[in-house]
């Protein structure tokens, strides 16, 4: 009997380990000296464009490199996706980050500038694991990512993990004297979405700019 188990309908989650990314010491001093604010659990960065300033011109470039891959190569999506908003968050010594989603935008992603399992690992929540409507509490000799409703990463300076926007998350908190430092950045769509006429076309441009924030722009098609 040959079994095979296909993961159906699932939240797809692209962790790499091990980029290869060396970020410059010139990159390190920007995210650093960005001025932060009080998170409640953290400081994360007060400007929401972290990506923008031509000192980390690579960074972007990688992550946008890797948002591509994420979208086209792994979930074969033709139309294109860019970084909307970005920013860093510094976790120190015994904070963490509460649970929490991602609005407003589809794929978001973290890209570790600093950090190592005792840093804090990250925790993704689904809940409702392969029940819904029969949600009994059952006993499982083991986990894997077919039966449970979180599961954990525990990533390492270069580290990069891409996912739904909507999928709950935290992170653990940090049992180093060294600050845990990332960039995170959200992404939405462009492009002609339906066609052939359908009564549903829709069409979205990229971004215009209010008072130098970047805005996606929403059109709707023409199409009868």
């Amino acid at each position: 009997m040959n079994l095979e188990v296909y993961p159906l309908f699932s939240a797809p989650i692209a962790y790499i380990e091990d980029t290869g990314y060396h970020f410059t010491d010139e990159e390190i001093t920007y995210f650093k000296g960005l001025e932060t604010r009080d998170n409640g659990c953290n400081f994360v960065t007060k400007d929401c464009y972290v990506l923008e300033n031509p000192i980390v011109k690579n960074v972007k470039k990688f992550c946008e490199k890797q948002l591509h891959h994420y979208t086209r190569d792994i979930l074969r999506i033709k139309q294109e996706f860019y970084i909307t908003n970005s920013w860093t968050t510094h976790n120190k010594k015994g904070e963490s980050h509460r649970l929490h989603r991602h609005f407003n935008c589809i794929f978001s992603g973290v890209f570790y500038i600093n950090a190592s399992p005792e840093m804090g690992r990250i925790n993704f929540e689904h809940g409702e694991r392969f029940s819904k409507d029969f949600f009994f509490q059952y006993d499982f000799e083991d986990y894997n990512v077919f039966n449970s409703g979180t599961w954990s990463f525990a990533p390492k300076t270069s580290s990069m993990i891409l996912f739904p926007s909507w999928l709950k998350h935290s992170v653990d908190a940090n049992e180093t004297d060294e600050t845990r430092m990332i960039v995170g950045f959200n992404s939405f769509v462009k492009g002609t979405f339906g066609g052939d006429g359908y009564v549903n076309d829709l069409e979205l441009s990229q971004t215009y700019k209010i008072n130098d924030a970047s805005v996606p722009v929403r059109k709707l098609s023409t199409t009868p």
